[in-house]
């Protein structure tokens, strides 16, 4: 039976203590070479709503973000360390030229930095389902969203995870998205799609995946808190690690919250990066003997004003992007929608 049939099977069935230190619900495992450190660095970003661009101070825009991202790439890989580039979603609608573009600059600027996978977000459904459609066949990497289903057929609408085969160990992501967007989002654009609950989702596609994968990583678009702002009907990152133990790592957006540190919740890390690019987030981690252990954090700030150093712009990104720039870039501006 195809996997994915499997889980609208199970799913339709089913109808933190220290801050850096400590370990995950990973079990001890004889898989692995004993004593060895495994590395593996998670950089994430979130809620880039349509900001491909520089705005007109000079701060954030993708070409910066490329210059960035490849500098951490070359110095894990040559230490042996292998990363992970996920994107908490909402890549559209906040300013208007990426909207009258239907996204596609900010498609193809994360090809060009090379995300590994994104979860849909609420504003994904901000732009018709034949533009959404165009997105996904634009993308070199998965839109993932486990809880998405059509309501008739009882089919996934996009892919409900991904796993990645290291050297020596596996890392699954679960993308798992708000039914606050039945609320947000655009109305005819939601007609005929289910947006199920995501802590049952969220715990029947882990508890299907954690005996293979060494590491689970929830990539939600639920929002840093409980519940959103007190919706019984839509939990949040807080509520999902509390109901579902599994996940070593919940990568956050929605609420658009800069989280300096992550947030340790019954032994699962939250993380979130803020919004428009204004910064990169990155968690390094080790797994040892089955252990998993997140070793640093941090958010890397992407030229903000006043900043002491400056990344240079990516010359291929700005290639890339100036057919699609603003015509006076002092329209992409800052500001949470």
């Amino acid at each position: 039976m195809p996997i994915l049939r499997r889980l609208s099977l199970i799913t339709a069935l089913l109808s933190l203590s220290a801050l850096l230190s400590g370990c995950s619900p990973a079990e001890e495992s004889s898989r692995y070479d004993e004593g060895k450190n495994y590395k593996l660095t998670v950089l994430h970003t979130n809620d880039n709503s349509g900001q491909f661009w520089r705005n007109d101070k000079g701060e954030w825009g993708m070409a910066a973000r490329k210059t960035l991202i490849d500098s951490i790439r070359e110095e894990v890989e040559s230490e042996g360390g292998h990363v992970l580039l996920l994107s908490g979603g909402n890549i559209n609608k906040g300013v208007p030229e990426p909207d009258l573009q239907s996204g596609i600059p900010d498609i193809l600027g994360m090809n060009l930095i090379d995300y590994d996978a994104m979860v849909v977000g609420c504003q994904e459904f901000d732009i018709p389902p034949n533009a959404l459609k165009k997105q996904q066949e634009l993308a070199d990497f998965p839109m993932l969203a486990a809880n998405v289903f059509d309501s008739e057929t009882g089919q996934p609408q996009f892919d409900s995870f991904k796993t990645f085969h290291f050297d020596g160990f596996t890392v699954s992501v679960v993308g798992i998205t708000t039914p606050d967007t039945l609320r947000s989002g655009h109305p005819e654009n939601t007609i005929g799609i289910d947006f199920r609950d995501p802590v049952r989702t969220g715990r029947s596609v882990a508890r299907m995946l954690r005996d293979d994968a060494d590491v689970l990583i929830a990539l939600t678009h639920l929002g840093h808190f409980e519940t959103n702002n007190g919706s019984l009907s839509s939990p949040g990152d807080i509520t999902l690690a509390d109901k579902v133990k599994d996940y070593d790592l919940i990568v956050g957006g929605h609420s658009q919250d800069t989280l300096f540190q992550p947030i340790r919740q019954n032994g699962t890390w939250i993380v979130q990066a803020g919004s428009r690019g204004q910064y990169v987030g990155r968690a390094d981690f080790e797994l040892n003997n089955g252990l998993l252990s997140m070793t640093d954090y941090q958010l890397i700030p992407v030229n903000h004003e006043g900043d002491e150093k400056v990344l240079p712009e990516d010359p291929e990104m700005l290639e890339l992007l100036a057919p699609y720039k603003p015509d006076g870039e002092h329209r992409l501006q800052g500001g949470a929608d």
